[in-house]
């Protein structure tokens, strides 16, 4: 069945997220790309918008048609399909929706994967024992480090800034880490555990972002960049990152709150 959506309906975001696009569904389910935008801002309605993340879903963009013109597009997610699609009936429908959730559900796998070979390649822990003796370690450099501050402050500074940039990862990839190691916290539950124990930030616009407690911990950084939307209007856009000592101190916590070896 996945020869029904290939590997250009379902693509990568450049920060490595799988989307589609509204005019490839239409495409794909024989439907009117007018009719598939309608049905994506029926679903921004009034009373869905305490209830649904839409900005996380879905992207409003434009796109240049044959005749040169621009025309409104709208980029989504896995979820942003799925709750799409909910709504489409028909003979075929079924065998659509399938289709491009499976190939969702490949190239997921694939990041997977891809993360899992990049976290061994930077000496992520592979046991609990590993996990304990690398914290030592990082906290014993780390006194040296605070020791060395004053009088090497500029080059400690820029030295931790440059490590920290390399080797910091998503929470989306550390959550596949996790699942590889045996821990069963997708990338919802983790940022949802997170949250719980007071690590990342729980409403508002800082939903998701750092504690003063995780900040001063250093166990997580925040990326920021400028994007314009189509109206031409530039806002900020933050993503948080785990820092390795983060990864490290949370392998181990989780590792014993799950029981595993």
């Amino acid at each position: 069945m996945s020869e029904i959506v290939t590997k250009e309906t379902v693509y990568l975001t450049p920060k490595r997220t799988p989307v589609t696009n509204s005019l490839l569904v239409a495409q794909i389910f024989g439907k009117k790309h007018q009719h598939v935008l309608e049905a994506i801002r029926k679903i921004r309605t009034a009373e869905n918008s305490t209830v649904l993340h839409y900005d996380q879903w879905f992207a409003e963009t434009s796109y240049t048609n044959s005749q040169g013109k621009q025309q409104p597009l709208v980029i989504m997610t896995k979820d942003g399909f799925t709750l799409l699609a909910m709504g489409f009936t028909g003979e075929k429908t079924m065998r659509f929706k399938v289709a491009f959730i499976e190939k969702f559900n490949e190239m997921e796998a694939e990041l997977c994967r891809q993360a899992t070979a990049e976290v061994k390649r930077f000496g992520l822990p592979m046991t609990r024992v590993e996990a304990l003796r690398q914290l030592a370690d990082a906290e014993e450099r780390n006194e040296r480090q605070q020791r060395m501050l004053e009088e090497q402050r500029p080059r400690v500074a820029f030295s931790k800034a440059v490590e920290s940039s390399k080797s910091s990862m998503l929470l989306r990839d550390y959550a596949c880490v996790l699942q590889q190691r045996g821990i069963p916290l997708g990338r919802n539950r983790l940022y949802k555990w997170l949250r719980q124990h007071g690590w990342l930030c729980t409403s508002g616009e800082s939903r998701n972002r750092p504690t003063q407690r995780a900040n001063d911990k250093g166990y997580f950084e925040v990326e920021t960049r400028l994007i314009e939307n189509p109206k031409g209007e530039v806002k900020p856009v933050w993503t948080t990152k785990i820092t390795v000592k983060g990864q490290v101190y949370f392998f181990n916590l989780l590792s014993e709150e799950f029981g595993v070896a």
